[in-house]
């Protein structure tokens, strides 16, 4: 099991973004523009994966990359372990990983959660 977040790696304030966080995420539009006018540090989706709720939460993913891939604004995901802590994440860089790597988790998974 793992945890991800997800951040815009750069500040912005473009309002396509404000309202694709709130659509997928139900966040507020003030607490989107919040998280992503402060960048890496604003993290506005976190999930665990492949619990019982895995395929809701690959959708969210999915949805939440391809956006912001079409909006043109790089995302900083990080991965920590089941047991680790969000409190306890320090260099968010040795926790980063790739929107590919991402994908790549969530394909392989796909499998096994669509025959339950």
């Amino acid at each position: 099991m793992a945890k991800i977040s997800m951040s815009v790696a750069q500040p912005t304030n473009v309002m396509g973004a404000v309202k694709f966080v709130r659509q997928v995420t139900g966040l507020s539009l003030s607490s989107a523009l919040t998280c992503l006018q402060k960048g890496r540090v604003g993290i506005f989706y976190k999930a665990e994966l492949f619990l019982n709720d895995h395929l809701d939460k690959d959708r969210e993913i999915r949805e939440l990359v391809q956006g912001f891939k079409i909006l043109g604004l790089e995302l900083f995901i990080m991965e920590i372990l089941f047991d680790e802590d969000w409190a306890g994440v320090r260099d968010s860089e040795k926790y980063r990983i790739d929107e590919d790597v991402l994908m790549n988790i969530l394909d392989e998974a796909r499998a096994r959660y669509q025959l339950m």
